[in-house]
């Protein structure tokens, strides 16, 4: 419809032109092409317009559409060829000798080879079956990743990445997971069991870890701390990280100093104004007030602005807050970050208040993406949710322990058996699951069903390669594999 739409376009475009239109017609009824359309459908009507070269370049994207890649952009002979519904479109070159390209009607395409990935099974489970493209066919994938239920286990794959590999114990006991790596921790755990690498922290290690403005004298090690946990000693930097200074200070390389009247903001009076508190002298001699710089006054009539004298400390105020458009900012969630006046009803009359920000109640954000909570409750600031007391780190944050572990303080220490919701082994009794040895129990019955254990009921003349499990819904559960008898 875009080019049925581009072409009526072209096609006034061409009638206001100026290009001479001839009667092409009965030369192309004699090309081969155009003059098998006529033999088949007698009655069809025929139609043409020039087209020059820059107004095929107009077209050129949607001409090759249909034309193919390889059609240059030329002057050419649009001609339409109608019959009984249907539409022939040929466009033959200037002298009117051959036809260039054909766009016959309904062009059948490729059929499809399959409707679904069903149709495609090769019987092969070490292949993915699929059926994709255009048009659609058949294509059977060698699985090569490890997936879990996909029926196969691919080279390189075990247990714990590929659920349809053999549970095959890899360690026994940690002696067998020493990598000779004195940054981690070699545990073997786990169902089945596996070697664990974790890293130490900078304590285990007997190193110093540095605080946010010190640096490193050596190499930093890796461990689970953040910060950097340095091989030899950490020293104050001359940086002003981590340097806290007093109100009216600033730091420079890692010292506060006091800061100048302009960093201070504080106003400069003139000659006939009078200092509401005290003046303070910076570095560079500069006299600026702390408080508000005053018109003195004696009576109402030395005041201008609706302004009237304050007769007790003999300068020029507002008689209210509201006069002049301000007031007084909400002491939790706001700041004054326009100019304060003292009028008559209210000392810090604010003309601009602005919502506070994290730091503006000297609070700091705790970074939930790698454990941090607020040691107290939080506070909604401007820009986020804000910590007012410290930051603490969870020592188990993202810590992964065995099936029969849990995490306390950093460490990984066995659960108890009614935290693994299991029942105390006695020896009368018949555990239809598997066994875990928990704290305070020599034998953790944890009852499951068969494909809970990851196993399979052996059936089609096939034996379990190993001894068979209970369970609760299969007496003879195969959790290692099913061999032919």
């Amino acid at each position: 419809m875009k080019k049925v739409f581009l072409l009526l376009g072209l096609i006034f475009l061409l009638a206001f032109s100026g290009c001479l239109q001839q009667d092409i017609n009965p030369a192309a009824k004699k090309l081969p092409e155009i003059a098998e359309v006529f033999q088949q459908y007698p009655d069809s009507v025929i139609s043409s317009f020039f087209m020059r070269k820059d107004v095929t370049n107009l077209a050129l994207k949607d001409i090759r559409a249909d034309c193919g890649p390889d059609f240059a952009p030329d002057s050419y002979w649009n001609i339409t060829v109608a019959s009984k519904g249907k539409r022939w479109e040929f466009y033959v070159d200037e002298s009117v000798t051959r036809v260039v390209c054909m766009v016959a009607p309904n062009m059948p395409g490729p059929e499809d080879e399959c409707i679904n990935a069903s149709e495609c099974d090769d019987f092969d489970v070490s292949t993915m079956n699929k059926c994709k493209g255009t048009p659609k066919k058949c294509v059977n994938i060698p699985i090569t990743e490890c997936i879990n239920n996909d029926g196969y286990c691919p080279r390189g794959c075990d247990f714990s990445n590929d659920k349809d590999c053999p549970t095959i114990d890899m360690c026994q006991s940690n002696f067998d997971c020493t990598d000779s790596n004195r940054f981690t921790t070699d545990l073997c755990e786990g169902t089945p069991k596996r070697c664990v690498y974790s890293l130490k922290t900078c304590e285990d290690l007997g190193k110093d870890l540095c605080e946010v403005f010190e640096e490193c004298l050596g190499d930093s090690l890796p461990t689970t701390d953040r910060g950097i946990c340095c091989d030899i000693a950490c020293r104050k930097t001359k940086s002003c990280e981590g340097i806290v200074c007093g109100e009216y200070e600033k730091c420079i390389n890692g010292d506060c100093y006091e800061k100048s009247c302009a960093e201070r903001e504080l106003p400069l009076c003139i000659s006939r104004e009078i200092c509401t508190e005290d003046f303070y002298v910076d570095d560079f001699g500069i006299k600026c007030c702390t408080g508000e710089c005053r018109t003195p006054c004696i009576s109402d009539a030395n005041c201008s602005d609706g302004k009237i004298c304050d007769i007790s400390e003999n300068y020029c105020i507002a008689k209210s807050c509201e006069d002049l458009g301000g007031k007084t900012c909400d002491s939790v969630a706001e700041k004054c970050v326009g100019d304060i006046e003292r009028t008559l009803d209210n000392e810090e009359c604010c003309l601009e208040c602005g919502p506070k920000k994290c730091d503006d109640m000297d609070g700091i954000f705790c970074d939930e993406e790698i454990g941090e909570t607020c040691s107290s409750s939080t506070i909604t600031a401007f820009d986020g949710e804000c910590c007012l007391a410290q930051c603490e780190i969870d020592e188990c944050f993202n810590r992964v322990c065995g099936t029969n572990k849990k995490c306390e303080e950093g460490e990984c220490v066995l659960k108890t058996c009614e935290e693994m919701n299991g029942i105390d082994w006695e020896l009368p009794e018949t555990c239809q699951g598997l066994f875990y040895r928990t704290d305070g129990a020599l034998d953790c019955c944890i009852e499951l069903e068969c494909e809970e254990m990851n196993g399979t009921k052996c059936t089609n003349g096939t034996i379990c390669s190993e001894d068979t499990r209970l369970s609760t819904d299969v007496n003879e559960c195969c959790t290692e594999t099913c061999i032919v008898e």
